[in-house]
């Protein structure tokens, strides 16, 4: 899937994307809690993971078989629980102000 270098690029690109968004929310008040930041660890460290994988590999290796469509690694998995980790322990205290009576 990522033997073309423009594949492998945009995969790059996406990430550095998705750090600088994570920088320019935290900046804005979001994922200042431990718990948010053990997250974004979580889902950046996953995410390199695979980065990683497709540089050396030209794919990233998908071995947990849950059977059905379910087939990921350990990256993919620390990626999901540390997006949710960091969204759910990571939100401004002002948005509840603002719904809250």
């Amino acid at each position: 899937m990522f033997h073309h270098a423009a594949a492998r690029v945009f995969l790059a690109l996406t990430w550095l994307v998705a750090l600088v968004a994570a920088m320019l929310l935290r900046r804005d008040g979001w994922f200042l809690t431990d718990g948010a930041q053990v997250g974004l660890g979580l889902a950046f460290g996953g995410a390199a993971g695979n980065l990683l994988d497709v540089v050396r590999r030209h794919s990233i290796v998908d071995f947990i078989d849950l059977g059905g469509w379910t087939v990921f690694n350990v990256a993919d998995a620390a990626i999901i629980s540390g997006l949710l980790l960091a969204f759910l322990s990571g939100r401004p205290t002002a948005v509840f102000d603002l719904v809250s009576p």
